[in-house]
């Protein structure tokens, strides 16, 4: 699924980051729903969720072309944007967020 450039870590207590150097925002989103599907197909079942009976996950994703001008935490920052607004629509869901030179856009 993840090519050798891939870097998979743990942010924060129920975060993880995935960094994809190679993919663009359609490859990552592909990506993401891949994971996303596979952890329902999981069916674990989630006790403690009023929102879930199963364990769900929500995905931001920030894609960037690489610049001197951007700086890591406004990469960290829309990705937390984009998860959050995963999480307000609904919940097991994925939202993106592109930075580029020209504009912003909400996916």
């Amino acid at each position: 699924m993840f090519d050798e450039s891939a870097f998979v870590a743990r942010y924060g207590g129920e975060e993880f980051g995935i960094l994809l150097p190679r993919a663009n925002q359609y490859e990552a989103i592909k990506m993401a729903e891949a994971i996303r599907q596979q952890v329902q197909q999981r069916a674990i079942i989630h006790q403690a969720s009023d929102v879930f009976k199963c364990v769900t996950i929500s995905v931001g994703i920030m894609t960037v072309v690489p610049s001197e001008h951007i700086q890591l935490i406004s990469i960290v920052h829309g990705a937390d944007q984009a998860l959050y607004e995963a999480k307000r629509t609904g919940r097991n869901r994925i939202s993106a967020y592109s930075h580029h030179k020209e504009a912003d856009s909400n996916v």
